[in-house]
């Protein structure tokens, strides 16, 4: 597991509960992502940079790719060779993590939200500002669907594919979950997330995170009001 808070960020061993790094850079730090072994580590900054960081070796990647505009998300594909940067720029860059080669650019409309890669590196998920949600194809660099989101859905918060890619799960500031077939579009299951109350006014709250279990029988969110709900997937 990685945090991160201002210019330091700090990779955790979850079964130990111990830091097995802690780190500095020269800016501040707008996300971060881990391999899935955690030996890589990928930084998106307040400026135009990512940082590709091989912790067992301590090579360090410095890419420069939108604009003198902002990093605003990142991520890494599950082995830590493909990085992908969403930036102010309205654009996501796809690069090769051991030669900082660019492989593609996808341009959207606005500020990039989100970019999600599937386990297979097949598929990238990318979310903007302004409504635009797409699925692209990583082999042809082409859209394979443009989602149809209502108007109080416009903002994705949280997404995240199923181990073989076929289902995309989005979390909205709306309570909502969001089961959609990742080759359509199709939405094929909803939920609202719980709400909690405030003497005897509702609260509403904003979902920043959302998962399958092991064996994606049940799903799960965590939204902004502190509380966490699992689902069964043929449950509403």
């Amino acid at each position: 597991m990685i945090t991160a808070n201002g210019r330091t960020f700090v990779v955790w061993d979850v079964k130990t509960g111990k830091s097995t790094g802690y780190w500095d850079v020269d800016t501040d730090i707008t996300d971060v992502a881990l391999s899935n072994d955690g030996e890589y580590i990928l930084l998106g900054l307040k400026d135009d940079r990512a940082i590709h960081i091989n912790q067992k070796t301590g090579r360090r990647l410095e890419v420069v790719a939108h604009r003198n505009e902002r990093v605003v998300c990142v991520d890494l594909s599950p082995d830590g060779a493909i990085a992908a940067t969403g930036g102010n720029d309205g654009r996501v860059i796809i690069w090769n993590t051991v030669t900082g080669d660019e492989l593609h650019i996808l341009e959207h409309g606005a500020r990039i939200a989100i970019t999600e890669f599937d386990l297979a590196y097949q598929r990238l998920f990318i979310a903007d500002e302004r409504g635009g949600a797409t699925i692209w194809d990583l082999t042809t660099g082409e859209r394979i669907t443009d989602l149809k989101l209502g108007a109080h859905q416009q903002v994705i918060t949280a997404a995240r594919f199923s181990s073989d890619g076929t289902r995309l799960l989005l979390g909205f500031p709306g309570r909502d979950v969001r089961l959609i077939d990742s080759a359509n579009g199709r939405l094929l299951k909803t939920w609202p997330t719980p709400m909690r109350t405030h003497g005897w006014i509702p609260q509403g709250s904003t979902v920043y995170a959302v998962a399958f279990n092991d064996n994606e029988s049940s799903i799960v969110a965590e939204s902004s009001n502190g509380l966490a709900r699992a689902w069964a997937v043929g449950s509403n």
